[in-house]
């Protein structure tokens, strides 16, 4: 998707970068989410009820939405939904913004990167 791989760039990116007003370059995790649900809510004819940012921690810092802690979401799993965004925020894993999806056994993501 990025192009070069590790740019932040490539038309795609560049598409999810414009539906937030932010520069080709950017980090680009939480644009991709707010442009995946800004055209769903525009097939519905509804508002995104999303943040609108490209910055997934602004996303987190500034949402209305409701937000479940990673060791309340450990405790009680059944939290968890279908359709939720997620932040993964360490120092190990990259894949910081998304929209989840659970079986069974597994919780499988969907994300920009």
């Amino acid at each position: 998707m990025e192009e070069p791989p590790g740019s932040n760039r490539g038309k795609k990116v560049e598409a999810y970068q414009d539906s937030v007003d932010i520069n080709p370059g950017d980090f680009w995790c939480a644009a991709f989410l707010y442009w995946c649900f800004q055209k769903a809510a525009e097939n519905l004819g509804k508002k995104n009820p999303v943040l609108k940012t490209g910055h997934c921690m602004t996303h987190w810092r500034d949402t209305p939405g409701k937000k479940i802690a990673a060791a309340d979401a450990v405790n009680k799993p059944s939290l968890i939904k279908r359709g939720q965004i997620f932040i993964i925020n360490t120092r190990r894993l990259s894949r910081p913004h998304g929209i989840g999806r659970k079986s069974r056994w597994r919780f499988y993501t969907y994300h920009g990167r």
